[in-house]
């Protein structure tokens, strides 16, 4: 369904009729470009006795101009089960209006649920809100940089997903896209939207020499990322010819639960009044040592207290971490500290 190419009728990619019998499966429709408000199904069955399973319905092209809550689904059965649906996001939707169903039923008690995928291509997706996904997979490609979000979801608090059940296609690929630049932490915001019921295990984190990526999320799920970082042995300089898209305030991270072991930040010359950090793990777990700060050139101008570390852990130790002043900080600004935890009882 496209501007040269009017919607069917039901606009549907597979279809059996109110007097008709049997299964509506393996069926796609793909709506590309700017098309009438209304609801669009993968696969559509109307009859009294059948399923909707294994459809799919594609968004193309750039959609929007919905009405709020304008649903569309994967799947659509008014007496039987919806279930192995897929709703396919391969261009952006815009305004935020579709409610995107993987499979609905008209039936009481039928399956609405099962295998029902909502997959995402491209970024900038803004919808109503999802219903009736067991699954979510992301697929990163060239078109997907650090910092784009791929879907936002306006409406949906109590969405349920198992943690097995997110997956992100091309991580490994993406990942070894990302540590050829100079910036030593990527991420790409999956999901935003309200809160997610996350259940299961967070999948551990995939380590490519100095190098983690993996799934991550927001402490209130109200987020889910997928993040790379250099955790590990990376040397990073800051002074004022470093390009503002590969400042970063700290020598290695993890966000994913590793250790951050022997990095080095150094600050040369005027740098922006903050908090620095040779070595800074963000994780709820994982120790941060053996990391290096190093002031060399003349700075200063700072607020009066702003703390700089050797080593930051949240959940871990920090220690045999190393402050080295080799220029001179000269407003007695700084507040030093060797290392330190947000842990109770932790070694700082």
């Amino acid at each position: 369904v496209d501007t040269g190419h009017p919607a069917p009728n039901p606009p549907a990619g597979g279809w059996i009729s109110i007097s008709g019998n049997g299964n509506v499966h393996h069926n796609k429709l793909t709506v590309d470009g700017s098309v009438p408000t209304r609801s669009y199904y993968g696969g559509y069955n109307q009859s009294t006795n059948g399923n909707a399973t294994y459809n799919e319905l594609v968004f193309k092209g750039s959609i929007g101009s919905s009405s709020t809550g304008t649903p569309v689904y994967g799947g659509f059965s008014r007496d039987g089960n919806a279930t192995h649906n897929t709703v396919t996001l391969s261009g952006y939707l815009y305004d935020g209006g579709y409610a995107l169903y993987g499979g609905k039923s008209d039936k009481s008690g039928a399956d609405e649920t099962t295998g029902n995928t909502l997959k995402v291509t491209t970024k900038s997706n803004w919808v109503y809100t999802i219903y009736n996904f067991e699954k979510m997979n992301y697929v990163l490609g060239s078109g997907i940089s650090s910092g784009d979000t791929m879907l936002r979801v306006s409406f949906g608090a109590g969405r349920t997903f198992d943690w097995s059940n997110i997956t992100v296609t091309g991580a490994a690929e993406w990942a070894a896209s990302a540590m050829s630049n100079s910036a030593k932490s990527k991420r790409i915001t999956l999901y935003r939207g309200l809160a997610l019921t996350l259940n299961g295990t967070q999948p551990t984190a995939q380590i490519q020499g100095n190098y983690e990526y993996g799934l991550n999320a927001k402490s209130d799920k109200t987020e889910l990322y997928f993040d790379t970082n250099q955790f590990q042995n990376a040397n990073v300089t800051w002074n004022s010819s470093t390009p503002v898209a590969e400042r970063q305030n700290y020598g290695g991270t993890s966000t994913l639960g590793n250790n951050v072991t022997r990095n080095r930040l150094t600050l040369d010359g005027s740098v922006p009044t903050q908090s620095y950090y040779g070595g800074y793990n963000q994780s709820t777990s994982g120790d941060t040592t053996y990391n290096e700060l190093v002031s060399t050139g003349i700075w200063g101008s700072t607020a009066t207290g702003t703390p700089i570390y050797g080593g930051f852990s949240h959940g871990g130790n920090a220690t045999h971490n190393t402050i080295t002043l080799s220029g001179y900080l000269y407003d007695g600004g700084y507040a030093l500290y060797g290392g330190k935890s947000d842990k109770s009882g932790a070694d700082e």
